[in-house]
């Protein structure tokens, strides 16, 4: 059996996280973490241990105890202590202990045949030591050194799991292999001049904005707004910037940020058929790389580990919770994020209560790896406010990326808003049979649910988070046939269908809600421009009984206060006064920062596993409940039988609906659910999932 020295692989993951540090000025402590991370494994009982005796060995805390000892580097310890169990809180030097669990209290720990921790001493004579390594000089101030460490973290973990896997594998990891950036603008180019005649009017307006964004692609690296209305070809315009600015500046990769999952398929697509499938990772909860044994698949579930793909699309969740994570299956891929083009599509839905973490990460990512981030949107946040604080990006000018916007605004302007007042869930119903074709978004699953049985069932579409994301496509799929063929449709939904789906409506009804929700509804309307805008019409109204709608009551007051004064609520006039008008009436709060997670960052105590544990893009804790159908028919009674396994729930992942812990546990405790793993469950009661109106709970929910 082939062995592998501990120096070999010392020497091998040092050299891997060299390499990777390197991207963001830290080359010499990450080689620093490759040759200390696994000394432990020197000490007698660990030899034991690989002759099969069955005994625990700490082999992470020695090389820990040696950063401290000869580099005084508790940034290097904190790396290497939690190359296995995740990134440890620091605690405090003076009174932790060994046993907490923290990092100061493991480097108490004593070395002692049988005690805390077995000697280690043999490395000495097989490994050899480099020079006490210097961090970069911003690596100061405790939201840099909190985003600094995990990077750091990153690209230990990252060498460590590919060093190996070279090692088993006798060959270096079946990794890599694609379309450099420069042969993927050979691919892109060629659409990009299928462009340049266009034959309409409204094409020549799209091609003058992507030639804006062609030559903008020359900035200098940096944060940037790009507002583009409904309708002016963003996703082909931000992705000619983003490939031309990265080879222009030398930089790795584009990530695309989208805040749902519901459109992420269809944008890795679109660029999947430009670039060719291989070159294009989409990377979110649901993914599934294991449905089949091809190349791509198995490339595509490596790629997802380490986002080594030249372009990734993943979502808001994805992409921020993994800054914040403690965990290495999920900081693994962050230094692959360094010197990137970071595309946030959709920007007026970042997550509102943790507003400002995610701001910081992306001034992090600007200030110091090289990234350039643009804030892409029909609807643009005023978010210059928060940027130009000290903690963000202060004096850092944020430019527009296409000129003349409110020109645009005018020329793609589709529809028009009118105001209905308040409605009865009667007499929406009523308004709403008198359109074939009318799309109805409310606030909450309640509403929409009551709505549709007002109405009727018979070519009432419900879309809701209730249903499972395979019914869901069921049910867009037959909404774009029957709007295709002028048939019938009337669909009732929930807010997740504003977002970028592709749906054109000739008339939209919006419950109050956000200016910026508003408008994503109205996106849906006449969207392919077949209808004059005088006959395009959304109708905003409000409801008797508005329900539970929590943090969304200052979103619609203040969109109130804006529509008051303002016949035209959709201008970009508008949405900044929205905008400006919300985020003052937050600041002052805890609103923007739900978990206080900026001030932990600078506590003495710096707990690391402490925020990797509560960072949540929801604020709420989420349980799965699973689906059975014909076509999940055989995994679901694997997973009964053999229990939840990674891949099995990415495969069911279509057929899952997620729900609020509360709901969840109601639903259990009342017999519905069949409970496999932890927040994890198969209905039990089959006929409370509708495949029309998705499953059944008590709860009034928002989505």
């Amino acid at each position: 059996m082939r062995s592998q020295t501990l120096r070999e692989h010392s020497e091998g993951v040092s050299a891997l996280a060299g390499e990777f540090g390197k991207t963001f000025g830290a080359e010499h402590p990450a080689r620093a973490a490759g040759v200390l991370h696994d000394i432990g494994k020197s000490s007698v009982a660990f030899s034991r241990r690989l002759d099969g005796v069955n005994i625990r060995v700490d082999h992470s805390t020695a090389g820990a105890l040696e950063a401290v000892k000869l580099y005084r580097d508790p940034l290097l310890a904190a790396c290497i202590a939690g190359h296995h169990a995740g990134l440890p809180d620091f605690g405090m030097r003076k009174t932790s202990v060994f046993g907490d669990g923290t990092l100061w209290g493991r480097l108490k720990a004593e070395i002692s045949p049988g005690r805390d921790i077995e000697p280690y001493d043999a490395y000495r004579g097989e490994i050899e030591l480099p020079p006490r390594p210097a961090h970069p000089e911003w690596v100061s101030d405790p939201h840099s050194t909190f985003f600094y460490i995990h990077f750091l973290y990153s690209c230990l973990v990252d060498a460590d799991f590919l060093d190996t896997e070279t090692f088993m594998k006798s060959s270096p990891a079946d990794r890599g292999q694609y379309g450099d950036l420069k042969t993927l603008e050979q691919k892109l180019d060629p659409v990009l001049e299928d462009k340049q005649n266009p034959t309409s009017e409204l094409n020549r307006k799209r091609t003058e904005i992507l030639n804006n964004l062609i030559a903008a692609s020359a900035y200098a690296p940096g944060l940037y707004t790009l507002t583009v209305p409904t309708g002016g070809g963003k996703t082909l315009s931000s992705m000619a910037f983003a490939l031309k600015h990265a080879l222009r500046h030398g930089m790795e990769r584009i990530i695309y940020v989208i805040p749902y999952q519901s459109i992420i398929e269809q944008t890795a697509k679109v660029f999947s058929d430009i670039f060719g499938e291989e070159n294009v990772l989409a990377h979110y909860s649901n993914a599934d790389f294991h449905s089949d044994d091809s190349e791509i698949s198995n490339r595509k579930k490596l790629a997802a580990e380490n986002w080594d793909a030249p372009i990734i699309v993943t979502t808001s969740v994805q992409f921020f919770e993994s800054f914040f994570s403690n965990r290495s299956s999920k900081c693994r891929k962050l230094h692959n994020v360094a010197r990137s083009v970071l595309i946030f599509d959709e920007a007026q839905s970042l997550p509102i209560d943790v507003l400002r973490p995610c701001l910081l990460t992306i001034s992090e990512l600007v200030k110091h790896y090289g990234c350039t981030a643009v804030l892409c949107t029909a609807t643009q946040p005023a978010l210059n406010p928060i940027f130009a604080e000290s903690a963000f990006l202060p004096g850092a000018s944020i430019e527009e990326l296409c000129p003349h916007t409110e020109e645009l605004y005018e020329f793609f302007r589709r529809v028009r808003y009118r105001r209905e007042g308040e409605l009865s869930l009667e007499g929406l119903a009523e308004r709403l049979t008198e359109d074939e074709q009318v799309l109805c978004v409310v606030n909450t699953i309640k509403k929409a649910r009551q709505i549709r049985e007002e109405m009727g069932p018979d070519d009432v579409f419900c879309l809701t988070t209730l249903l499972t994301p395979r019914d869901r496509k069921r049910q867009l799929d037959e909404i774009r046939s029957r709007l295709h063929d002028g048939c019938p449709c009337r669909v009732i939904s929930t807010s997740l269908i504003e977002a970028g789906v592709d749906v054109d409506f000739p008339s939209v009804w919006r419950e109050t809600a956000g200016l910026d929700s508003i408008i994503q509804a109205g996106g849906r309307c006449n969207r392919e421009n077949r209808r004059p805008a005088e006959e395009s019409i959304v109708h905003v109204f409000s409801l008797e009984d508005t329900g539970d709608l929590r943090f969304t009551r200052k979103n619609i007051s203040t969109a109130e206060e804006v529509m008051r004064n303002r016949e035209d609520m959709d201008s970009p006039d508008a949405v900044h006064e929205y905008f400006e008008r919300l985020l003052y009436v937050l600041k002052d709060t805890a609103a923007l920062d739900r978990g206080e997670f900026m001030k932990k960052m600078t506590t003495q105590s710096f707990p690391l596993k402490e925020i990797g544990e509560e960072f949540r893009i929801i604020d709420e804790d989420q349980c799965t409940v699973l689906i059975p159908q014909e076509e999940n028919r055989a995994a679901v009674n694997e997973l009964r039988e053999h229990g939840a396994t990674r891949q099995l729930l990415r495969q069911l992942g279509i057929d899952g609906v997620n729900l609020r812990r509360p709901v969840y546990r109601s639903m259990n405790d009342a017999g519905c659910l069949e409970e496999i793993g932890a927040n994890i469950a198969v209905l039990a009661k089959p006929d409370l999932y509708d495949p029309h109106t998705g499953l059944e709970t008590e709860a009034d929910l928002i989505y």
